[in-house]
């Protein structure tokens, strides 16, 4: 009652404060930020390791207890949780709230990079370590379509690809569906089995022929080079002149054990547009 009473004896003055109020808050409106996709900070961590065609409890046994095993004794940990499945380990390491997700990056980064020693040797990627970022979700979808092939769809989209990462401000554009091309190398086990040659030579003599080499430097007058040795593939054709192994003296090439196919690798994602791939 008595707010009541001295508000009535001033009125001016309530409705003065009214009116300074209704401005404030107008001008707050109008100068406070405001983002579409606000940076929102949240405190996991992933760390992804492919290991193309092991099964789901090698996966377990050889990547995932593993890096678990290093990542526990990480600081400011609050939980961690993993899936193993075929070719594929994912361990989700989740922080507590407040901390610096930079350092809580490194933190993992340093204990992937020691559970390295007790990982596969023969692993083809390192253990991919990423954050939850907002920014990683796409702002604008572009869907190419066309009476073309999805290799010439595939084309085009690397070339907008390449157009749209050059915009200023762009972080990244990604390709869903289309098709990537692989070279695929189809052995004939009888004929390896009749070689007696362990399948796992033969797989590094193919690795080992597509790599540049460098061959030092070379002075030549007032001058000095590079030495490179190109060996990286440019045509299919080139994988048939490899040499396999030796046998009694004589050069088995990898055309004597196995057809080489120009085709794609299996499709990860599709796209559809109205029914349409």
């Amino acid at each position: 009652m008595i707010i009541n009473q001295t508000a009535l004896k001033r009125q001016a003055a309530v409705l003065a404060m009214m009116v300074l109020l209704v401005l404030a808050g107008v001008y707050s409106y109008q100068t406070l930020p405001r983002e579409a996709f606000p940076d929102i900070t949240i405190p996991y961590v992933f760390v992804t390791t492919t290991y193309e065609g092991v099964a789901p409890e090698d996966m377990e046994k050889l990547i995932t207890i593993p890096i678990e095993r290093k990542l526990k004794g990480i600081s400011d940990l609050e939980e961690i949780r993993s899936t193993s499945a075929e070719g594929i380990s994912t361990v989700a390491v989740k922080f507590l709230a407040g901390v610096n997700i930079d350092d809580a990056l490194q933190k993992v980064r340093d204990k992937v990079d020691q559970a390295k020693a007790d990982l596969p040797t023969d692993l083809p990627d390192d253990p991919v370590i990423k954050e939850v970022n907002f920014s990683d979700i796409p702002v604008i979808r572009v869907v190419i379509s066309g009476p073309f092939s999805l290799r010439r769809l595939q084309s085009f989209a690397e070339d907008l690809q390449d157009r749209i990462e050059s915009v200023p401000g762009v972080l990244e554009a990604r390709i869903t569906g289309g098709i990537e091309r692989a070279i695929q190398v189809e052995f004939d086990l009888d004929r390896v089995a009749a070689y007696n040659v362990p399948f796992s030579s033969i797989i590094q003599s193919v690795t080992r022929s597509n790599v540049n080499m460098p061959g030092g430097s070379m002075d030549i007058g007032e001058g000095k080079y590079l030495v490179r040795v190109p060996e990286d593939f440019k045509h299919p054709s080139e994988i048939f002149s490899i040499v396999a192994f030796v046998k009694d003296g004589k050069p088995v090439y990898l055309r004597d054990l196995a057809t080489i196919n120009d085709s794609y690798k299996d499709p990860l994602t599709r796209s559809r547009l109205n029914g349409r791939q």
